[in-house]
């Protein structure tokens, strides 16, 4: 047995075996989706389709395999992607060696004819041609270095992994001097200067990159998940929030969004239609909630709840703890969430308040049936008149429904949280997230919504930036922080679920993102959530309008 480095020593070809979760994925939306479209085949979706190409130029790609991060999203708004390389090219640019070597910019200024595509040596014209003079891929790194201090590819590969070692150790000056020594003898044409150039870009290959062949069969994915986001997205983010590992970059309360905004219905849990992964209905218009979102419930009682089932649905909360005796905490989980309202009205504080009363009554009707026909009269008395009720208490509020389904099952059914606040945030002068994204460079906006996946990638200086993802009812906006906002606003980002943001919006391309000046946590207290269906309904609306404007 050996290890990777042994394997490359000895001189075998060495392999890395990915396991995709993604994959899943794309294989329960084919199968959803061939309910409704039997020809459809993941595997003959077209790599070029310009409706998916539209919508990554707007930066609303959550969810898409190496194209939903913020990174990803804000490259493609300024890349403007119209073929199947430059996915190709985006998926490499998006590591730490190009980030490090300048890459992104170039690349993209280049694409665009922003800027003359210039090569520092003729030599490098033939390696460099099909990615507009940038270097974007690993081999490049190696054929460039073979080119330029003539020697053959194998020295070339050992030269480049030499690269890392020599940012670690702090050594990578002595690198240089000998790079640009050996390059100017062989080259009697090259400058000192722009032998110094190359090994910049060279520099920064001392970090993680893609080689071109990993990149292309990333993109092949990524860009199928995107066809499947402009074309079939009811489908796929089901399918992603039934996912067994995190949604890529978003947590599955973003991803209900998300279809919500696309059209989708997000229905909640329910005891007689939930199955164990998040399901469609025929028309592809409705997300139910599956058993796998349930916080705390094991396979088995998934199992045990839907081998009942098959015997017949489950008539009210009574007839369900006979049949599935289940722990407290998890009836208390299925009750709050709503997996019961189809069944009692949608009274949970109800059911709760005399939860115990029904575990006792479910317990005495076990222990005292004994045979199969005394089984089924029992329970053919168990029907809903028969589960204990405290229907004198008023019933829980629809927020209060809300937070119990977004901490349980970690997705907002009725409608996002934000759509409950809009009112106190409206009449406070904060505006959603997609009328700031309406307006042009250099306007203030503020904006309130939930924090999503704040983080500090390091930049080229050895510092940090800062970003993260502000989400309401009506769209997704990404924020950065720069200078002095970093550190004054670091603390407000990195721990506060909710905030309020002020800043200049800033267009770049298609897309549209706030520089922010000031972060406040958002305390719920400070502000009165919205009782009105009707009120909410609206602000739905207003959202699904908003989403239709990229679509």
């Amino acid at each position: 047995m050996l290890d990777k480095d042994d394997v490359e020593t000895a001189g075998s070809v060495k392999l890395d075996i990915l396991s995709l979760p993604i994959l899943a994925v794309v294989k329960d939306a084919e199968r959803d989706i061939q309910r409704s479209d039997a020809n459809f085949q993941y595997d003959t979706i077209p790599r070029e389709d310009q409706a998916t190409y539209r919508m990554l130029w707007s930066g609303a790609n959550m969810g898409a395999f190496q194209l939903g991060s913020p990174a990803q999203a804000a490259l493609a708004t300024q890349l403007h992607p119209s073929d199947f390389e430059h996915t190709v090219a985006a998926i490499a640019l998006i590591r730490p060696g190009p980030i490090k070597a300048r890459a992104v910019k170039k690349y993209v200024a280049a694409r665009n004819g922003y800027s003359r595509i210039e090569y520092l040596h003729p030599a490098l014209e033939p390696i460099l041609g099909r990615t507009y003079g940038v270097c974007c891929f690993q081999e490049q790194v190696s054929y460039i270095i073979a080119a330029m201090l003539n020697i053959n590819d194998a020295q070339a590969e050992v030269w480049r992994k030499q690269l890392a070692k020599h940012a670690r150790f702090g050594t990578m000056g002595q690198a240089r001097q000998s790079f640009v020594k050996r390059a100017c003898y062989v080259h009697r044409d090259l400058s000192l200067e722009n032998a110094h150039k190359i090994m910049d870009e060279l520099e920064g290959w001392g970090s993680l990159g893609f080689t071109e062949s990993h990149s292309a069969s990333f993109a092949l994915t990524a860009q199928k998940t995107a066809y499947m986001i402009c074309h079939r997205p009811i489908q796929y983010y089901s399918a992603l929030m039934s996912s067994d590992t995190p949604c890529g970059f978003y947590a599955p309360q973003s991803i209900a969004a998300e279809a919500r905004r696309r059209g989708a219905q997000i229905l909640p849990l329910s005891i007689n239609e939930s199955a164990l992964a998040c399901t469609t209905d025929d028309q592809a218009i409705s997300i139910r909630i599956g058993f796998c979102l349930l916080s705390g419930i094991r396979n088995e009682d998934v199992d045990a709840i839907l081998a009942q089932r098959e015997s017949g649905a489950y008539r009210s909360l009574l007839d369900f703890c006979v049949r599935v005796p289940l722990r407290r905490d998890l009836l208390e989980s299925l009750i709050l969430c709503g997996a019961f309202d189809d069944l009692h009205d949608y009274n949970r504080r109800g059911l709760i308040w005399r939860l115990n009363e029904t575990i006792a009554k479910a317990q005495a009707i076990r222990a005292d049936t004994t045979s199969s026909s005394q089984q089924r009269l029992e329970l053919r008395m168990v029907g809903a008149d028969a589960t204990p009720i405290a229907w004198e208490i008023e019933d829980f509020s629809d927020w209060d429904k809300l937070l119990w389904e977004w901490r349980i099952i970690s997705v907002t059914t009725s409608c996002h949280p934000f759509a409950h606040l809009r009112q106190s945030l409206a009449a406070r002068g904060i505006i959603t997230a997609h009328e700031a994204m309406q307006l042009k460079t250099g306007y203030r906006a503020t904006v309130a919504g939930l924090n999503i996946r704040p983080h500090r990638p390091p930049n080229k200086a050895g510092g940090r930036f800062l970003f993260t993802t502000i989400e309401d009812e009506s769209a997704y906006m990404q924020t950065a922080f720069y200078n002095d906002a970093i550190e004054n606003n670091m603390a407000t980002i990195l721990l506060s679920p909710a905030v309020i943001v002020r800043g200049k919006m800033v267009r770049k391309g298609y897309g549209c993102s706030m520089e922010v000046e000031k972060a406040w946590p958002l305390s719920i207290k400070d502000f009165r959530p919205a009782e009105s269906v009707e009120s909410r309904q609206e602000l739905v609306e207003v959202a699904r309008t908003g989403a239709r404007s990229y679509r």
